[in-house]
């Protein structure tokens, strides 16, 4: 028997420690990575938070490595790495002069709604209607509805007339935000399409501007009122057909009401953190914020409290000097304290890169959905999934969507929602879909092919014929033979 000795030289790739910590950490909601840092400010002792940082020299408040007021560095000669030294957390980064936001430090100055409303209702009720108010405040949600009441119980609750209570209701219903104390949405906007505060908020410059605000304000009520069930389904032929009007002026209306109306009148009231369901337990805190600038939208990396996490004196010091003399020190003591404080920089450098990717896929995010942005239109939001806005970025997919998981965005209009939202490429296609079947000829419908090509030719969706039969299935409409009308 021969005995071979072989050589079997393979490529095996090892994942770095370090870029395992950094998806870790990555993938964390806000609260988590604040838990994070607790736990590593226990747990390294080279670690430290910094609250309200001073200049060492003369003692100005410090918001970077150099003091702005006698220029003095933190940093040592030779560093030219400021991340590993300090992480401003809450602070700086994406909005070097922005003010601090921190949502949970305001929660205690909100005004809730409840507290809103009755401060008007003392000040335009009687005694009685004060008392009957008071009562049907506490049915109002987060949302700005009136839930789960009967006028009969509240009024054998109070001892009063059915009407007293309803007088009351009606009193509600004039009070600040519009629409608040509605008992549906259809109630809710007729009564802002009523509001004085509604022509007075769209700052009309000119008579003309005034007649032509109040001509599709007029437009909107009648659909609200008349065509209720047609606008929900967005069935704009018949809402034409009923109120003798042509069918962009339809559309015209319904936009008119989504740029103008408040679905959830109370929803100002609300935490930024709030949650977008009223009867939820939990609040949902987001971790980006998206708000309006002077041109288009910033968009902010929330985080909790402002303090600065660095590296502690002591050991960075002891560390230098252990490098620069190493005899005086052992093997474990150089070892014990080098350990710790690469953990810390490490740590730091983690915390920026985050923030920093989070900033970016967001930012991206938001320029790519502007026109969803401005009109908060569902049919404006551009197909989109991680793999392509992962191209756009020229990062891998997986980056995108360990940003991205399970963390929260607060849209303009206060509204937060989870990132997945912006993900559903089915989503928006389907209001296309939808909107175009809507405005289709019903002698002559259009064929899932004509909608395929339809869709490619208006919006640049390209999608397949069966792709569109699907989603049309999805949302229970018929086909084009079914739905075709005899003349």
């Amino acid at each position: 028997m021969k005995l071979r000795q072989q050589y079997d030289q393979r490529m095996v790739q090892k994942i770095d420690p370090r870029m395992i910590m950094a998806n870790s950490m990555l993938q964390l909601s806000s609260m988590e990575l604040m838990q994070l840092v607790d736990q590593e400010l226990s747990d390294n002792p080279a670690l430290e938070v910094e609250e309200d940082p001073t200049c060492p020299r003369c003692n100005a408040p410090l918001d970077g490595p150099r003091c702005k007021n006698c220029g003095f560095s933190i940093r040592e000669p030779g560093e030219d790495v400021p991340e590993l030294v300090t992480y401003e957390y809450g602070g700086g980064g994406s909005f070097e002069d922005d003010e601090e936001y921190d949502p949970f430090a305001r929660v205690e100055a909100v005004t809730t709604l409840q507290e809103h409303l009755r401060l008007q209702l003392r000040a335009t009720a009687s005694r009685e209607q004060y008392r009957v108010g008071d009562y049907l405040i506490a049915y109002i949600n987060d949302d700005g509805y009136l839930e789960e009441w009967n006028p009969a119980d509240v009024a054998a609750a109070l001892q009063v007339d059915e009407k007293q209570v309803q007088e009351a209701l009606r009193l509600l219903q004039t009070l600040d935000p519009p629409g608040v104390a509605s008992r549906n949405l259809q109630e809710c906007l007729r009564t802002q399409l009523l509001s004085e505060a509604l022509v007075e908020e769209a700052d009309l410059e000119t008579a003309a501007e005034r007649r032509d605000f109040l001509r599709r304000r007029d437009l909107a009520m009648a659909v609200v009122d008349r065509c209720w069930e047609e606008l929900c389904a967005q069935k704009y032929p018949d809402i034409a057909r009923r109120l003798k009007v042509e069918v962009d002026e339809t559309r015209a209306a319904h936009q008119f009401i989504q740029q103008h109306l408040n679905p959830y009148p109370g929803r100002a009231f609300r935490p930024d953190w709030a949650p977008n369901n009223s009867t939820a337990g939990e609040y949902i805190r987001p971790d980006v914020v998206v708000r309006r600038a002077e041109k288009g939208f910033e968009v902010l990396v929330v985080e909790s409290g402002r303090f600065v996490l660095r590296v502690n004196d002591f050991y960075r010091n002891l560390h230098r000097e252990m490098q620069r003399n190493k005899q005086r020190f052992s093997e474990e003591e150089r070892q014990h304290t080098s350990q710790y404080v690469e953990r810390a920089e490490l740590f730091i450098r983690n915390m920026n890169q985050r923030k920093r990717t989070l900033h970016t896929i967001s930012t991206a995010l938001v320029d790519y959905q502007q026109d969803y942005l401005e009109t908060a239109d569902v049919a404006r939001l551009r197909p989109l999934t991680r793999g392509k806005l992962a191209a756009l970025l020229g990062v891998h997919e997986s980056t995108v969507s360990r940003a991205t998981a399970n963390k929260y965005l607060q849209l303009p209009w206060q509204e937060v929602t989870g990132f997945d939202f912006f993900f559903d490429a089915s989503l928006s296609v389907k209001e296309l879909i939808r909107d175009i079947i809507a405005s289709e000829d019903p002698c002559l419908p259009y064929s899932d092919q004509a909608i395929a090509k339809l869709l490619q030719e208006r919006y640049r969706v390209e999608i397949a014929r069966r792709t569109v039969e699907k989603y049309r299935d999805e949302m229970k409409i018929l086909s084009s033979r079914k739905r075709r009308k005899r003349a």
